[in-house]
């Protein structure tokens, strides 16, 4: 009777154990075929006029310094905010970038400046050759979208921004 047990025992030990590793596989295959879906962590929303993207926040200096770069794309309606606790005329650049992108200045919650299709770097282009982005008067925010995606949404100077953290 207890070999009996004890084989039964190890039947379910080893059924439990092939259910594990099915559920393991699966959720592993599951997670590599999302190829259409988001990169970013959704931390927060910005509404422009009617259009509402989802946005990861970049308030941290390697958040900043990292910015979307590495990633293979986003999605239409994602973004990435940099935010700055004061007025600054902060530097941006496409280094590591593999998608362009169009950058909006925010100060105040208005758009005050939109560089538009910026392209991402060739692989041949040296670092020091990246031209580099600033906004021509000092901006509490920076959001990048997209190349393409102001004009699209029709999004202008002066447009305001709601930000909802």
């Amino acid at each position: 009777m207890k070999r009996i047990i004890l084989f039964l025992s190890l039947i379910m030990c080893v059924l439990f154990s092939i259910h594990l590793i099915n559920k393991t596989r699966s959720l592993t295959n599951h997670q590599t075929n999302k190829k259409n879906t988001s990169t970013l962590k959704q931390e927060a929303k910005i509404k422009i006029g009617s259009k509402e993207i989802n946005v990861e926040i970049a308030d941290s200096l390697y958040e900043k310094e990292k910015g979307l770069s590495g990633k293979d794309f986003i999605l239409d309606n994602e973004g990435m905010i940099f935010v700055f606790p004061q007025k600054t005329y902060p530097f941006f650049w496409m280094k590591g970038m593999k998608f362009p992108l169009d950058i909006i200045w925010i100060s105040n919650n208005k758009i005050v400046q939109i560089d538009e299709n910026i392209p991402s770097p060739n692989k041949i282009q040296k670092e020091s050759d990246l031209p580099l982005y600033r906004p021509s008067e000092a901006v509490d925010y920076v959001l990048e979208v997209n190349a393409g995606f102001s004009k699209k949404y029709s999004i202008k100077k002066g447009d305001t921004v709601e930000i909802k953290f």
